[in-house]
């Protein structure tokens, strides 16, 4: 129990610290830094407003490697957002914000029918901006 103590205290010390670096051009560490602290969070207790943050910053960092030709690296971190946004939905499956980031990544993914279906139930739960992705993307 210390240990875990100790640990969302690190975690916390960790994330200030995204503040202090904010300036300075660091942001995958900055990012890294996050995942950190989430997955702390995570440990307490799970949440699906957490597993939505944590995937969103997976996301951020694959993107980043997309971006410089790095695949296989983006690969990793995309399949790890993905199955935070589907930790996030199980846990809460009216959460259209995850299912809204999730249908985004599986664009990004070339995987556009799952894309589709989880944009869609985004757009069920009321999400406008599901429904703008779905009709700019031809899916409608």
């Amino acid at each position: 129990m210390i240990d875990l103590i100790i640990a969302v205290i690190l975690g916390a010390i960790l994330f200030h610290a995204f503040y202090k670096l904010s300036n300075s051009g660091s942001l995958p560490f900055i990012i890294e830094l996050k995942i950190g602290y989430f997955s702390k969070k995570l440990l307490l207790k799970e949440d699906d407003s957490i597993y939505l943050k944590r995937g969103i910053c997976f996301s951020i960092i694959g993107r980043r490697f997309i971006y410089k030709q790095k695949d296989s690296a983006a690969l990793v971190y995309l399949e790890k957002a993905l199955s935070d946004f589907n930790n996030a939905v199980q846990i809460n499956h009216k959460n259209s914000n995850a299912l809204l980031q999730k249908g985004l990544l599986l664009l990004l993914m070339n995987r556009p029918i799952e894309a589709y279906e989880s944009l869609t139930e985004a757009e069920n739960l009321g999400d406008k901006k599901a429904t703008k992705i779905i009709i700019e993307n031809g899916m409608r």
